[in-house]
């Protein structure tokens, strides 16, 4: 589980540069230590693979934890001795790695490889992923209608815990026209109602003619019950 980092400065990254030629640079170091800890402890960094021009340099910093944030420091070291050491740099963050097996950074799962609820770090529709809150390995599974959870989650419109089409959440967890789902007590099994005068037919609705015409006397009633005598096509 490691990144790398590149790092490039020049001579005006820090006070009391080389300038002229006899505090033309000949060496560099470099410091680094962890972002966000002032009191943390300066570490060396190995210039062995920098790349060096005329008061600037580049160097790329490996075997760094991914998805960890750092601030390097350089200066130069002239025939009259070090220069002072620049300012630190804005802190900088490794990459993640998906698929290394630790949930990180904009990663939505990490399960260590492909899997039928996470793929390329992206939870699966209808799928739940969990273990990787804290940066630990993810867990999967389909928490949809029979076999599942009955809890709505985040890629599910809802969850009756069946698997059922035709009653507002369909066999696949999403929403159905004409129905209102509602979570009860934030996630917990949905419980579905038509909408009548929608305008949309649904569940035991006799007739659905929309909000205005099912006022009366067009053959829906207000409760979406046919009138007596009438007859309704649903177009």
């Amino acid at each position: 589980r490691s990144s790398s980092l590149p790092v490039v400065w020049d001579e005006l990254s820090w006070p009391d540069a080389p300038g002229n030629e006899y505090r033309r640079a000949t060496t560099y170091q470099m410091q680094m230590r962890s972002a966000g800890n002032a009191t943390a402890s300066w570490m060396a960094v190995s210039l062995t693979q920098a790349v060096f021009s005329s008061g600037e340099g580049e160097v790329l910093v490996n075997e760094l934890a991914t998805y960890s944030s750092w601030v390097f420091r350089v200066r130069a070291r002239t025939v009259e001795g070090f220069t002072a050491w620049s300012q630190s740099s804005a802190s900088m963050t490794t990459k993640t790695i998906c698929g290394d097996g630790f949930r990180q950074g904009a990663e939505e799962c990490d399960t260590a490889g492909e899997t039928s609820g996470c793929a390329a770090c992206v939870v699966v529709n209808t799928f739940a992923c969990s273990g990787g809150e804290s940066g630990g390995t993810d867990s999967c599974s389909s928490g949809c209608g029979v076999g599942g959870d009955s809890v709505q989650g985040t890629n599910e419109d809802c969850d009756d815990g069946n698997n059922d089409d035709g009653d507002g959440c369909s066999h696949s967890c999403r929403l159905e026209p004409g129905w209102t789902c509602t979570a009860v007590s934030g996630q917990i099994t949905t419980s579905c109602v038509t909408d009548c005068g929608d305008g949309i037919k649904a569940g035991s609705e006799a007739c659905d003619s929309g909000t205005t015409i099912n006022a009366g006397g067009h053959g829906c009633n207000p409760d979406c019950s046919m009138a007596a005598g009438a007859f309704c096509v649903e177009s």
